[in-house]
């Protein structure tokens, strides 16, 4: 079932929720198939800079890193990423060192935000 809300002379379509769903579930999926090799793979590039953090690695000292600079051995480079140090510090918590399950949180977030980026074009 298909609802339109009508703006003047505009009509502007909105797609059932199954519609949104079957999306979601077509773009994660189309994440796997390009990505999904990557899965088995190591870490690499500047993987190395959060591999050896303790201090993303114990949830009572996970909140002080939101101050901290992304690099913390190079403070002077000016990068604050303080999502993406907390976001990787709760997934090394969870999932432990596999690199495995950080490349199977990409290709899920990659899946999600291509997702986000359709529906707010289209």
């Amino acid at each position: 079932m298909s609802i339109s809300i009508h703006y003047r002379q505009f009509v502007i379509p909105v797609m059932s929720i199954k519609w949104y769903a079957s999306l979601l579930v077509f773009f994660i999926a189309l994440s796997f198939l390009l990505y999904g090799n990557t899965i088995q793979g190591q870490f690499v590039g500047d993987d190395s800079l959060f591999t050896y953090r303790r201090d993303l690695r114990n949830i009572s000292t996970l909140a002080n890193s939101f101050f901290l600079p992304y690099v913390p051995n190079g403070p002077e480079s000016g990068v604050w990423r303080p999502i993406a140090t907390i976001a990787t510090g709760l997934q090394y918590i969870l999932t432990g060192e596999s690199p495995k399950w950080f490349h199977i949180t990409n290709i899920l977030l990659n899946g999600l935000a291509t997702y986000c980026i359709f529906v707010l074009v289209y």
